[in-house]
C-alpha cells in the first residue's frame, strides 16, 4: 500500500491560534483555517453533512468555494456520502478512499455551484493530491448539476493519484483547474467524465492512466510517459477532443475503449513521437473470448498532425512499423492498423488468442533478454499482445 503522509487523529490536527491586535481601538482578527482528517462510518449510505456519519465527529468541508482545508477519508467500509442543494458551492482539501477493505468510496453531492477540493494531501511523495484512490478501495465523486474545481491559485501544481489496481472516477458538469501543472501519478486509473477546464496548464500522465470524455479544453501541452495510458473516451463510440500538442513517449499508450464493434476516438490533438519510438495501442473495456476475431468500425486516432508516425500504409505484426496493439487483461494474438491522410489511424482488426502458460513466459523472456537486450524483449512480448506496461 502507498505511503500516506497525512496524519488521521483528532489529536494532531493542525490548529493555528489567533492573534488579535489592537490597532486604534479595533481589533483585527485574521483568518486562520484548521485542518481536520475525518473518516466515513455512515455505512452503506448517509448525510455527508450529519457530523455522527464522521470519526472524528463532525464533518469535512463547507459551504461555500473557500475556506476550508479539511480532508475526507473512506478507509473504512465502502459507503456513499451524499448532500443535496449545495446552490453555493461546497470545499474542503482532499478526498481518498483507503485501507484494506473494497468497494468503493463515493462522493455524491447536487447543486448549482462548484464543488472545489483544494489538494492537500500526500502520498507515495506526491504532494498538493485532490483525490486519491490506494489500498483496496476505488474512489467515485459523482457530481449531479456541479463543477468540479481543483487546485489552488495561481500556479501551485495538481495531482491526481490512483495506485496500483485502483480506479478513481470524476463525475462532472465541468471539471476545472484552478492551479498550474496537473499531473496523473500511481499505476491505477483515474477518469474525468465532463468537459475539463486546465486553464493553459501542462498535464502530465507520468504514471496509470488519466481518461476523460467529451472535451480537454485549454490544455496545451500534454506529455505521456513511457509506460502510461491517455484513454480516449469512457465507453465505446465516445470521443475525447483536444487542441493541445500531445508528446508520446516511446512505449507511451493510446488506450481504446472497445466492444470488438465500435471504438473510442481521440480526436484533433496534433501528435508528436520520437521517428524510432513504438506507439502502443491498448484495447479496454471488454473482456473477449480466445479465438474470435473483431473488425471495428472506426478511427482510434483522428489528428490535425502527426509528426514522427509511420507514413499511410498498412501494420500488422509480420511488418508492425512502429505499432503496437495489447489488450488491457486480454491477449491479442493478430491486430491490424492502417494509416490514412497521414494524420489518421484506424484499427482495422484484432484477434484474440490463449494467453500462454507462466513457463512459456519464462522461456521466452530469458531467451529475449539473453539474446536481443531489453528493448527487444519488450517488442516481442508486445507482438504477442501482452501488455508489458500494466
Amino acid at each position: 500500500m502507498p505511503r500516506r503522509f497525512s496524519v488521521r487523529s483528532s489529536s494532531r490536527s493542525i490548529s493555528l491560534g489567533i492573534i488579535a491586535a489592537v490597532v486604534s481601538g479595533s481589533v483585527a482578527t485574521p483568518t486562520v483555517f484548521a485542518q481536520t482528517n475525518y473518516s466515513w462510518i455512515g455505512g452503506a449510505s448517509g448525510d455527508w453533512l450529519n457530523s455522527a456519519n464522521w470519526s472524528p465527529t463532525g464533518a469535512p468541508g463547507i459551504v461555500g468555494t473557500t475556506g476550508n482545508i479539511d480532508r475526507a477519508f473512506f478507509d473504512g467500509a465502502a459507503g456513499t456520502a451524499s448532500a443535496i442543494n449545495m446552490n453555493t458551492g461546497f470545499n474542503l482539501g482532499a478526498i481518498i478512499a483507503s485501507g484494506g477493505v473494497g468497494g468503493t468510496g463515493t462522493a455524491a453531492f447536487s447543486g448549482n455551484s462548484a464543488f472545489v477540493v483544494h489538494g492537500n494531501y500526500s502520498v507515495d511523495g506526491f504532494n498538493n493530491v485532490v483525490v486519491s484512490a490506494e489500498g483496496a478501495k476505488d474512489l467515485a465523486v459523482t457530481l449531479t448539476n456541479m463543477n468540479f474545481d481543483f487546485g489552488s491559485p495561481p500556479t501551485t501544481p495538481n495531482v491526481f493519484y490512483a495506485g496500483a489496481g485502483r480506479k478513481a472516477v470524476i463525475t462532472a458538469q465541468s471539471i476545472q483547474n484552478l492551479g498550474g501543472t496537473v499531473s496523473k501519478e500511481g499505476a491505477g486509473t483515474v477518469l474525468w467524465s465532463g468537459e475539463s477546464h486546465l486553464n493553459n496548464a501542462t498535464l502530465n500522465i507520468n504514471h496509470g492512466t488519466l481518461g476523460g470524455r467529451l472535451h480537454l479544453n485549454e490544455a496545451p501541452t500534454i506529455n505521456v510517459a513511457t509506460g502510461a495510458a491517455l484513454q480516449a473516451g469512457l465507453a465505446p463510440l465516445d470521443t475525447w477532443s483536444t487542441g493541445g500538442v500531445i508528446h508520446w513517449a516511446d512505449h507511451a499508450q493510446l488506450k481504446i475503449v472497445t466492444d470488438g464493434t465500435n471504438v473510442s476516438t481521440l480526436l484533433n490533438a496534433p501528435g508528436e513521437k520520437g521517428v524510432d519510438d513504438i506507439f502502443d495501442i491498448v484495447l479496454t473495456g471488454f473482456n473477449p473470448a480466445g479465438g474470435q476475431t473483431f473488425n471495428p468500425t472506426g478511427f482510434v486516432y483522428i489528428s490535425t498532425l502527426l509528426t514522427g508516425f509511420d507514413p499511410n500504409g498498412f501494420y500488422n505484426p509480420s511488418a508492425p512499423g512502429h505499432f503496437n496493439v495489447l489488450g488491457d487483461g486480454f491477449f491479442v494474438s493478430d491486430w491490424g492498423v492502417e494509416v490514412l491522410n497521414a494524420n489518421q489511424i484506424r484499427l482495422a482488426f484484432f484477434s484474440v488468442g490463449i494467453v500462454p502458460e507462466p513457463g512459456t513466459w519464462m522461456m521466452i523472456g530469458a531467451a529475449a533478454v539473453a539474446g536481443f537486450g531489453w528493448r527487444r524483449w519488450r517488442r516481442g512480448f508486445a507482438m504477442i499482445g501482452v501488455n508489458t506496461n500494466r
